[in-house]
């Protein structure tokens, strides 16, 4: 299969859908949440507005508390919220309309492993925040969340703009992750690292996100935020 141009490479990134809400939080729980006078009853009010933020609330507190007994499941979005904290809410926040968002892409290949993709995602999120945190590191704007849920977000813009292609480097299995993007970088010209930051950068994210995404396999490589990478 020929190797795509570097002109086409972004041709049809550029035409790839846009994410609407890569840009945009919940303004009303937001400002809830970075309110110290605020209640759990208000914003068990608020994410009770959002169905689909619901539902993960009510997933999240009854996958980490009550594994599946199914008797003792919490029902209630407030008694969730007080389970939770504060902080995996505002955590939910940041990612839920973007993780409806990259599933509706998604949606556009059918051999796209999204169930996988998604868990991958989400864990990759917690665990950079988590990592982070230990090391005393802050980062505005939920950089650090935003930067490890959408690293792999490559993997997907390829198997959208170039099916075929994305079908021939995956079908494989590879010793190593370097094997599969050098792999990546002979079928099809960038790797998905390099892809993904494009994309993103296409979205006017920030250049710690793009740069982090972009080199998050090889972080030394990382000029704008290394230790985010």
């Amino acid at each position: 299969m020929k190797k795509p141009s570097d002109f086409l490479l972004i041709e049809r990134i550029n035409q790839c859908p846009k994410l609407a809400s890569l840009k945009s939080i919940n303004d009303t729980l937001k400002d809830l949440l970075d309110s110290e006078d605020s209640f759990v009853s208000q914003i068990a009010e608020v994410i009770r507005l959002d169905p689909s933020l619901t539902t993960r609330v009510l997933d999240l507190v009854n996958s980490i508390f009550f594994g599946s007994k199914d008797s003792a499941r919490i029902s209630g979005v407030e008694e969730a919220s007080i389970f939770l904290g504060l902080n995996r809410i505002r955590d939910l926040t940041a990612a839920t309309p973007v993780i409806e968002e990259i599933f509706k892409l998604g949606k556009k290949s059918s051999s796209f492993p999204w169930v996988d993709f998604w868990k991958h995602s989400i864990g990759t999120a917690i665990l950079t925040r988590e990592i982070l945190s230990f090391a005393e590191e802050e980062f505005e704007h939920e950089a650090d969340y935003v930067a490890g849920l959408l690293h792999n977000l490559g993997i997907l813009i390829l198997a959208i703009t170039f099916p075929d292609h994305f079908s021939e480097v995956y079908k494989k299995e590879y010793k190593s992750y370097l094997e599969l993007l050098e792999t990546e970088k002979e079928r099809i010209g960038w790797d998905h690292a390099k892809i993904g930051a494009y994309y993103l950068w296409n979205h006017h994210i920030s250049e710690e996100v793009v740069d982090s995404i972009h080199w998050h396999n090889q972080p030394s490589e990382a000029k704008a935020s290394p230790k985010l990478a």
